[in-house]
């Protein structure tokens, strides 16, 4: 009798099924994760780009702006999501002059993601050469993604940062 090495069609096909049935409750899962983590890595970004704002401001001994940007030459009133810039401002008045330096252009946010912005001024953040923010720039940014909770983050008047997680799902 000669022996015959492999799997049956039968054999194939019931782990074919098996590995489908797991496939199939891994899947969810597996998306929750990657919302999660580019929630994530949004925020990682905002704090990145804050970051580099206060340090620049101090560094430079001037006062530097973070604002939305679709364009990427100069703010816009668009939504925060949609990009953003962060240019040293010379002449205090909250635009992109010239002669001002663009530091970092933001890519804008993946599509079900939205990062909005309450308190003080909406249309921009500004750094004061002290590291400190100014009045009208106390605000507190919050990214979201629908379905999933956000990340809140504050700026207090130092221009310090402090991020939790919102209390409740994004809509």
């Amino acid at each position: 009798m000669t022996k015959t090495r492999g799997f049956s069609l039968i054999e194939l096909m019931i782990t074919i099924a098996v590995a489908a049935i797991i496939l199939a409750l891994a899947a969810p899962a597996f998306t929750d994760t990657i919302s999660k983590k580019r929630v994530s890595a949004e925020t990682s970004d905002l704090l990145g780009d804050l970051a580099l704002a206060r340090s620049e401001s101090l560094t430079r001994g001037a006062r530097v702006v973070l604002c939305p940007s679709n364009t990427g030459t100069g703010c816009t009133s668009t939504a925060w999501n949609l990009g953003r810039i962060i240019f040293v401002d010379t002449d205090p008045n909250g635009t992109v002059d010239t002669g001002e330096t663009i530091l970092r252009v933001g890519a804008p946010l993946d599509a079900a993601s939205a990062l909005t912005v309450s308190g003080g001024s909406v249309d921009r953040i500004s750094y004061l050469p002290s590291g400190a923010i100014s009045d009208d720039s106390r605000n507190a940014l919050t990214v979201c993604r629908s379905g999933y909770k956000g990340r809140s983050v504050a700026i207090n008047p130092m221009g310090q940062i402090h991020v939790t997680q919102t209390s409740s799902t994004c809509s």
